[in-house]
């Protein structure tokens, strides 16, 4: 398969990251999410965790009136285009982009990877629980869970289903959509990245640790633990 379809859609995407407006209106998401799609298709992975949903693009409220003491209805006034938030549309691109380079599409300031040698092949009968490194020095690594197993997706939805809850602020609350989405963009591929999902769990964890009161959160933090001991 050529590389031009993928060298194409990362040229895009770093000239769109490059030049992203202040304000970010619906056509502007348009465009990013084709960009995703395009991304999705030259890399064969599933990047929808990175796109912009319907239900964030809306009318800003920009004015109104409001209701009369003799009891008047009041009114709101709002914006003939539709807007995201700048914050959440920005962590969404630079999420998109870190994952990018981590699996490998994306290195250099966004140029295209040079062609790599072939990995070498290694035959094993049977293997579970474990991990093989090759071509390393001095490092660890510690695989003992199965990132595709009931248990550990059911961790992932909890922690999803539990942001709303937990009273974080909204950058915060952004990161934990970024982390858990890299998470469930690595165990819905045929060969989750244990180190993707570890950086993003471990940043999960730290938010969590941050407000160990919050009850929800001091629930969910023992479950990480199991995976992801401190």
């Amino acid at each position: 398969m050529s590389d031009r379809p993928l060298a194409q859609a990362l040229a895009r995407f770093e000239g769109f990251r490059k030049n992203i407006p202040s304000h970010i209106r619906e056509n502007v998401v348009t465009e990013y999410n084709a960009i995703v799609d395009d991304l999705a298709s030259a890399t064969s992975e599933d990047l929808a965790a990175f796109k912009i949903r319907a239900d964030e693009v809306k009318h800003k409220a920009i004015g109104g009136r409001r209701r009369s003491y003799r009891g008047g209805a009041g009114s709101t006034n709002y914006t003939a285009d539709k807007y995201c938030d700048d914050d959440r549309f920005k962590a969404q691109v630079d999420a998109l982009a870190e994952y990018l380079e981590s699996a490998g599409h994306r290195r250099n300031g966004g140029q295209t990877p040079a062609a790599r040698p072939s990995p070498a092949t290694y035959n094993i009968g049977t293997m579970y629980g474990s991990a093989i490194q090759h071509a390393t020095r001095d490092s660890q690594i510690t695989v003992n869970y199965n990132a595709k197993s009931p248990e550990f997706r059911q961790l992932v939805e909890k922690i999803k289903a539990a942001v709303p809850k937990l009273g974080l602020d909204e950058g915060r609350a952004n990161q934990i959509y970024v982390d858990v989405g890299t998470v469930e963009v690595q165990i819905s591929g045929a060969a989750p990245k244990h180190s993707i999902i570890a950086e993003s769990m471990h940043s999960i964890r730290s938010i969590l640790e941050g407000i160990a009161g919050n009850i929800i959160a001091s629930g969910l933090l023992p479950a990480i633990y199991q995976y992801f001991p401190k």
